[in-house]
């Protein structure tokens, strides 16, 4: 569990309030097991996929949200919809947690785009708000979407719990900017079908840090 409080004196606690983030990666697919790069494709859970939303049914048991949330993917789709029952919730589709479009890269895999263009490839490590796929979307441009999702949860669901399900990149960069990292650095995780708790001051700092990026970006 990730907590963002540790800063505030005893005496503080009762005048701030918090929002606690349950954010879910959904269950695997073929791609996944494949370490393949999904970006925007549609693809169903595998039963390796299916087996992980049945875990996380029983880690949220007995979890109370006020809202969860999902991408428009087929995957995450699957996943609301076998969550939903158990937090006795209907799971909202939200388009600013689609996964980010990776154009002609989407198909290949992660060893095949560091193969073909190493450096994209370190540009991705150091900083991914630098990078865009050939005709697909630049993750500054994904940024912008995810802070403004954000921005507009925090301020709705002060002192309640609330889910997010959402895959990896999207996820990678929720978690990051809720922790207050202002450098993120994404990583070939394989964290499918886990779920991360982090819990958030309302009136977290964490906003500051997302103004627009002018590094110019490395396309192909």
């Amino acid at each position: 569990m990730i907590r963002l409080l540790s800063h505030l004196r005893p005496n503080d606690w009762t005048e701030r309030t918090m929002t606690r983030v349950y954010l879910i990666r959904p269950g695997a697919t073929s791609y996944d097991r494949e370490n393949r790069i999904t970006g925007t494709l549609d693809l169903p859970l595998c039963e390796e996929g299916v087996r992980q939303i049945g875990r996380l049914k029983t880690e949220l048991t007995d979890v109370h949200m006020a809202a969860l949330y999902h991408s428009p993917s087929l995957a995450a789709l699957r996943t609301a919809e076998s969550l939903g029952p158990v937090l006795r919730l209907r799971p909202k589709c939200e388009s600013d947690l689609r996964n980010v479009d990776m154009g002609l890269w989407q198909g290949l895999t992660w060893a095949e785009l560091r193969e073909r263009h190493p450096k994209v490839w370190k540009q991705r490590a150091e900083d991914p708000r630098a990078v865009e796929a050939p005709m697909g979307e630049s993750f500054d441009e994904a940024y912008r979407r995810i802070d403004r999702f954000l921005e507009s949860l925090l301020k709705r669901y002060r002192d309640e719990s609330v889910g997010i399900i959402a895959s990896d990149p999207v996820a990678q960069i929720i978690s990051a900017r809720l922790r207050g990292d202002t450098k993120i650095r994404l990583t070939d995780s394989g964290m499918v079908g886990t779920m991360e708790t982090l819990d958030v001051e309302s009136d977290s700092p964490w906003r500051r840090s997302s103004a627009p990026d002018s590094s110019p970006k490395t396309r192909i």
